[in-house]
C-alpha cells in the first residue's frame, strides 16, 4: 500500500513546505512593496514641503519667482503676483499629494477634493488674468508633473481660455 512507503511521506512534507514558503514569500514581497510605497509616499510628501517654503520664499523675501519672469511681471505688481502665484501652486500640489494618494484616501474623500476643485478653485482662477496665465503656463510646460496626473488635474480645471 501507498501509505506503507516512506516516500509519499516525504511527498507530502515536501509539498507543505513548498506552499509555506511560497506563502511566505508572497508575503515578504507584499510588505516589501508596502514599505516601498510608504518611502516614496515620505518623499514626495518632503519634495512638496520644499516647494510650499520656495513658493512662500518669494512672497515674503520679495523675489522675483521663476512665473513672474517668464510672464514678464512688472516689478511694482510682483508682491502681489508673486503671493497669489505662491497660493496657486500651494493647492496644486495638495491635489498632486491627493492624485497621489488617491488610493489611500478612498472614492468618498477624492470625490470631496475633486468636487473643490471645480467648484472653488477653478472659478478662483478663471476670475483673475493673472492666475489664468499662471495656470495656462504650469499647463503648458506641465512643470514637475507626471502625465497621469496632468491629464486628471486638466480634467479637473478645464479653465476658459480667455485671458
Amino acid at each position: 500500500m501507498w501509505y506503507t512507503n516512506p516516500a509519499w511521506y516525504a511527498l507530502f512534507i515536501s509539498i507543505l513546505a513548498l506552499g509555506v514558503s511560497s506563502v511566505t514569500l508572497l508575503r515578504r514581497v507584499a510588505h516589501y512593496r508596502g514599505e516601498e510605497r510608504k518611502a516614496k509616499s515620505e518623499v514626495q510628501r518632503s519634495l512638496t514641503q520644499q516647494a510650499v517654503q520656495i513658493n512662500e520664499a518669494f512672497v515674503r523675501l520679495s523675489v522675483k519667482s521663476p512665473y513672474a519672469h517668464h510672464l514678464q511681471i512688472p516689478d511694482d505688481r510682483m508682491r502681489d503676483f508673486s503671493a497669489k502665484t505662491a497660493v496657486l501652486l500651494n493647492q496644486l500640489n495638495m491635489l498632486r499629494d491627493v492624485f497621489q494618494n488617491q488610493s489611500v484616501l478612498g472614492n468618498d474623500e477624492l470625490a470631496i477634493y475633486e468636487k473643490w476643485a471645480a467648484t472653488i478653485l477653478r472659478p478662483w482662477i478663471e476670475a483673475d488674468g493673472d492666475l489664468k496665465r499662471v495656470w495656462f503656463l504650469s499647463k503648458e510646460t506641465e512643470d514637475l508633473r507626471d502625465p497621469e496626473f496632468s491629464k486628471w488635474l486638466n480634467g479637473l480645471l478645464p479653465v476658459v481660455e480667455t485671458i
